[in-house]
């Protein structure tokens, strides 16, 4: 009488069922995984724009003012001397305040950013101002088209619902002379505010807060910002200043359509925050015209003219949702994409007199 055994292992259908409920418990902890590295990510986001924060206030304990968005450092290589953008930025002046004095020991005050004589600054690569969130900067300096770039930047001060803080060129011989230029924001070219100036109270006004760092090849990508020709309607926006640019809503959605008009038609440039050390809007500033990761009007920059001294600069992160923010008080808060409009410009603004509640973002 013959025997019956099974063969020991698996059946072709139970294999099958197996994998399947190995897929399904992938499929369902990837995401949490992904999710769990993003809130890290923001965690660590939030934290550089912590000390940030600290090394501003620090900043102001000591001088009494906040540093200026931009340094009326000379320049040995153009003419006039002081070309608007070509100053040191307010990451730069609050070195010492991140515990970067042996660094900020290293300028030659002699001269501006852009010479030999300050290589060793605008290339020293700043874990502290990168988000680990954005794609475009885990690369330290980088080179495009035979061109060595600075080490990059995500984080940018607030200059308010000001188009550009540069004074109109052409300049006058003696940065003596310069006007008064000022912004909407905390940050302005050649000047300093103080909490004296802000009246719309410290945990009511941003000082800095993040953008996508472009890529600086020729492809598009979220990052992308354009160039549009620069005429007398887009300047108006910069003349709006005093009273905050939703007063004047026709010449902002006219500037606004421009803008992604050029941007939807192709022309684009992907220089945004390609230094930490440049005190200029495409670097290192920002202003709260458009909204943070505005799907209407997508483009991560726009620069009036070819200098990028003038322009909507706005907010945008990786981040799910929205993008981190620092205020004047020292704190860090999330601030959601769908945050109204006149909300958002009025956390930019210092002296705008509104009256915004933490619920409203």
């Amino acid at each position: 009488m013959r025997s019956s055994r099974r063969r020991p292992g698996f059946t072709l259908i139970e294999l099958l069922v197996v994998i399947s409920i190995i897929a399904v418990l992938i499929g369902l902890l990837l995401p949490a995984v992904q999710s769990a590295r993003e809130s890290a990510r923001r965690a660590q986001c939030q934290n550089n724009l912590k000390q940030i924060g600290l090394a501003l206030l620090n900043y102001e304990s000591t001088y009494q003012v906040f540093p200026m968005g931009a340094s009326a450092q000379p320049s040995a290589s153009f003419t006039p001397a002081y070309q608007p953008q070509f100053g040191f930025s307010a990451l730069v002046a609050m070195l010492p305040q991140l515990e970067q004095q042996a660094l900020f020991n290293q300028i030659n005050p002699s001269f501006s950013w852009d010479v030999s004589a300050n290589v060793a600054l605008r290339t020293t690569f700043q874990s502290t101002f990168i988000c680990p969130s954005d794609p475009n900067g885990i690369r330290s300096v980088r080179s495009f088209a035979g061109q060595t770039f600075d080490a990059p930047n995500n984080y940018f001060a607030c200059i308010g619902t000001t188009t550009g803080f540069f004074p109109q060129l052409p300049l006058p011989p003696n940065p003596l002379q310069l006007p008064n230029y000022l912004t909407t924001g905390v940050f302005t070219a050649y000047r300093s505010y103080g909490t004296k100036q802000i009246r719309d109270g410290n945990s009511q006004t941003i000082a800095f807060s993040e953008a996508l760092i472009g890529n600086e090849g020729a492809v598009r990508d979220e990052a992308s910002s354009t160039f549009i020709p620069d005429d007398t309607t887009l300047h108006q926006l910069s003349s709006f200043q005093a009273n905050g640019a939703d007063f004047y809503t026709p010449v902002v959605n006219t500037a606004l359509t421009n803008c992604n008009a050029a941007f939807n038609g192709g022309s684009f440039t992907n220089l945004r925050g390609f230094s930490w050390a440049v005190g200029s809007l495409y670097a290192t500033c920002f202003n709260t015209i458009s909204t943070p990761n505005d799907t209407k009007y997508p483009f991560n920059g726009c620069a009036f003219g070819d200098t990028g001294a003038l322009g909507i600069m706005g907010a945008s992160s990786a981040h799910p949702g929205g993008i981190n923010a620092t205020f004047c008080d020292g704190s860090v808060r999330f601030i959601t994409n769908g945050v109204n409009r006149r909300v958002w410009q009025a956390l930019g603004t210092r002296n705008g007199k509104e009256v915004v509640s933490a619920d409203e973002y």
